[in-house]
């Protein structure tokens, strides 16, 4: 009776340890997306009041995407921005394009991995550079995935210039197997 109770507190032990830990660990990591976040936002505030003011704002809405053909680059862009609970960003909309051509989610991790695609694609900018600081230093674990977005971007077409407003009507998936030739 007494070395079943010694196992059932040492296991109890065991496992009150590993949820601490691995409480820890979560909020570790919470903290350390949410000063990525805050990088994200700095750099992108300071990019739309200073880099982007010669960019053109798209002349269109949410509900406009949403009308175009659903195979659309488009519907999906509308769709995107919907279902994540976005607003369209006066020319920055075509970052909410990145994300719909190459399948990352606005979440911390793959938003940084996004900008290791885009830097294997040829882009360049401040907000880019912010994120792949943040990224790399504050998220170790997610090294390999950053590689890999970094060749998949290397992989690619360039597509990072492209005039994305005159493409919205244009059917995704012939856009992405278009891009993703070499891949």
């Amino acid at each position: 009776m007494i070395i079943t109770q010694k196992i059932l507190l040492k296991n109890f032990e065991i496992q009150s340890t590993f949820k601490f830990r691995m409480h820890f660990r979560n909020q570790f990591r919470l903290y350390r997306e949410e000063i990525i976040s805050k990088m994200f936002e700095f750099s992108a505030e300071l990019y739309l009041k200073t880099l982007a003011r010669s960019r053109k704002p798209w002349d269109i809405t949410i509900e406009s995407l949403l009308s175009k053909p659903k195979e659309s680059l488009g519907y999906a862009m509308g769709e995107f921005l919907q279902i994540n609970q976005f607003q369209l960003q006066p020319r920055a909309e075509n970052h909410d394009v990145f994300h719909v051509l190459t399948g990352y989610k606005p979440t911390v991790e793959e938003e940084v991995g996004l900008q290791f695609l885009l830097l294997g694609n040829g882009k360049r900018s401040l907000f880019l550079f912010v994120a792949l600081l943040g990224g790399f230093c504050l998220m170790p674990e997610a090294y390999s995935f950053y590689q890999k977005s970094y060749q998949k971007g290397k992989n690619m077409l360039p597509f990072t210039d492209l005039a994305f407003e005159d493409l919205l009507d244009e059917n995704l998936l012939a856009l992405q197997n278009a891009l993703n030739k070499n891949v």
